[in-house]
């Protein structure tokens, strides 16, 4: 992927801070943090991105995803284009997309399922998703850890 492991839980937290979906936006925001993500931007991002100290290019792939997720069929070229603008490939754009997508689908399953967080939830995220945080492929080696294939 065009964009980096913290990066794109970045892009998921987000998304699920923009559904309010609690235990996604708090998963992934331990996850991005273990991946470099700043704990104050992650904190911040969704009243202000832009006075949050989003990097300039993650700009317009963050209102990208926030305009995907609340208003889908409003999306134009021009909201395309202001990804392209600042650097990223249309390979990117895609990635975004698909993890702007993904974290749509799972919002609605866990808030529909009312599956809720607590403390010691996430600290045995935090502590599962460090142990995975230099291997090369951490989704391959997470989908195993929960068994989702062999």
């Amino acid at each position: 992927s065009p964009f980096t492991v913290g990066e794109r839980e970045f892009i998921a937290a987000y998304v699920s801070g923009v559904n309010a979906c609690n235990y996604c936006h708090g998963a992934h925001s331990i996850i991005a943090e273990l991946h470099g993500i700043d704990a104050d931007l992650l904190e911040n991002v969704l009243a202000d991105p832009s006075g949050a100290g989003v990097e300039p290019k993650m700009l317009p792939v963050l209102d990208y995803v926030r305009k995907l997720t609340e208003a889908p069929a409003r999306l134009t070229d021009a909201d395309a284009q202001r990804v392209l603008d600042a650097g990223w490939s249309e390979e990117a754009l895609y990635h975004a997309i698909s993890v702007c997508a993904i974290f749509n689908f799972m919002n609605r399953i866990v808030e529909g399922c009312g599956v809720e967080s607590n403390p010691i939830i996430r600290d045995a995220q935090k502590e599962r998703h460090a142990a995975m945080r230099d291997e090369p492929r951490p989704y391959t080696l997470f989908a195993r850890t929960i068994g989702a294939f062999d």
